[in-house]
């Protein structure tokens, strides 16, 4: 609708996010991120694996930030 001051506001929460959610390969830390906000369990479909343990923090991190923690 061209309201771009508030999609940059809206952007400005989840910025963090949209950078950190490639920090491995997609749908990795998604999942991982999906998890930590209680809506999917640990289990994932082979060939993926789960988010590497040295990302954890950062995910974490910018879930806080975007509020969905």
């Amino acid at each position: 609708r061209g309201d771009f001051d508030t999609a940059s506001a809206l952007d400005d929460v989840v910025k963090h996010l949209h950078r950190y959610l490639f920090i491995e390969s997609s749908p990795i830390p998604a999942k991982y991120g999906l998890h930590k906000m209680g809506m999917i369990d640990t289990r994932i479909r082979l060939p993926l694996v789960w988010l590497a343990k040295e990302h954890h923090a950062t995910i974490d991190t910018a879930l806080a930030q975007a509020n969905l923690l």
